[in-house]
């Protein structure tokens, strides 16, 4: 499973939640289970915000980092 970050509030949240197994789609049928072997997260680094930009990539690489998660970045100009 691929997980797009930005580094925004959203994305991040959902990168945690994703990586600490309380993702809950509160269909009914409880807490999703993912594969931490099988998930990786993708950030594209847009480079339209100077230092910003930069600063989300860092937190990105940060936060997979820290769970075990693979992290593929890209940066397009």
């Amino acid at each position: 499973m691929v997980l797009m970050v930005s580094g925004g509030a959203d994305s991040t949240a959902l990168l945690v939640m994703a990586a600490t197994d309380v993702l809950d789609v509160q269909d009914g049928r409880g807490r999703a289970k993912i594969a931490q072997d099988r998930l990786c997260v993708l950030h594209i680094n847009h480079q339209l915000r100077g230092a910003d930009a930069e600063k989300d990539e860092q937190l990105v690489r940060t936060l997979s980092a820290k769970y075990g998660i693979t992290c593929v970045v890209r940066s397009l100009d």
